[in-house]
């Protein structure tokens, strides 16, 4: 087989992979999106959550840009509970967090996520001041659609990223990329998601209340699967290496001509 012909048919299949990948009737292979970088804080489509079933439990906080952990752009956001238990009860988790809405662009763009193995990633910065000592202490992202509240989500462990002193269980100063599987959120079929009238993201912060909690997020977003990304740009640099052959073989052709 002609050599430009056969590197020619490689680079259409991993092209052709990468497609199939991303998921039936997708234009195009997913690329990395971004959600929310906060540069528009407090004004983002962004809202607090507190359960009412509880009021030992519903406890107020804030939202508030800020320039620790930014990643992208100039602003970060501050998620701040800055009310200490009432009760007084350090044996009584607390419960809050934020509810991201989705625009139908990002909603389609999560729903083409969800079938390819992406991640939905953010930057997480702490600090000393982030959290007294704590007993348990974990962050996690569900999806809120249509069709119900995946409650369980994708948990995040502070103290098992470092995020947590292992000693005394308070805050550390780090900043580090937190990353999901989309596939956490109950393995929802990406058509669920898009015909979805809604999507949100919850984040939400479980801990001991026997200290404040504040924590520090930029950069929301979609990250390809490596394999599938990496296919396609494979194919593509094929296609490019071969078309630059073929014209070096025309323009031998007409020298000798």
């Amino acid at each position: 087989m002609n050599p430009i012909r056969y590197w020619s048919i490689l680079s259409i299949a991993a092209i052709a992979v990468a497609f199939i990948a991303t998921g039936t009737g997708y234009a195009v292979p997913l690329s990395p999106h971004t959600f929310y970088d906060f540069e528009d804080a407090p004004n983002d489509d962004v809202s607090t959550y507190q359960p009412t079933n509880n009021p030992a439990t519903a406890l107020p906080f804030t939202l508030t840009p800020s320039t620790t952990g930014v990643s992208s752009g100039s602003k970060s956001l501050e998620v701040n509970r800055t009310i200490t238990d009432p009760n007084g009860d350090p044996g009584t988790p607390s419960f809050y967090g934020m509810l991201m809405e989705l625009s139908d662009l990002n909603k389609f763009r999560l729903g083409q996520a969800a079938d390819n193995g992406a991640n939905l990633e953010f930057e997480l910065t702490t600090t000393t001041a982030s959290w007294g000592a704590q007993t348990f202490m974990q962050i996690f992202v569900a999806l809120n659609i249509d069709a119900g509240f995946n409650a369980t989500g994708a948990v995040f462990k502070p103290h098992l990223e470092g995020h947590q002193d292992p000693n005394t269980g308070a805050g550390v100063d780090l900043t580090s990329t937190v990353s999901f599987p989309i596939s956490a959120f109950g393995g929802v079929p990406g058509a669920l998601i898009q015909s979805s009238s809604f999507a949100q993201l919850f984040l939400a912060i479980n801990a001991n209340n026997n200290s404040d909690h504040t924590i520090f997020i930029d950069n929301v977003r979609i990250t390809p699967e490596p394999t599938t990304a990496c296919l396609a740009l494979l194919g593509c640099l094929g296609i490019v290496v071969q078309r630059r052959r073929l014209t070096d073989v025309r323009q031998y052709r007409r020298l000798i001509e």
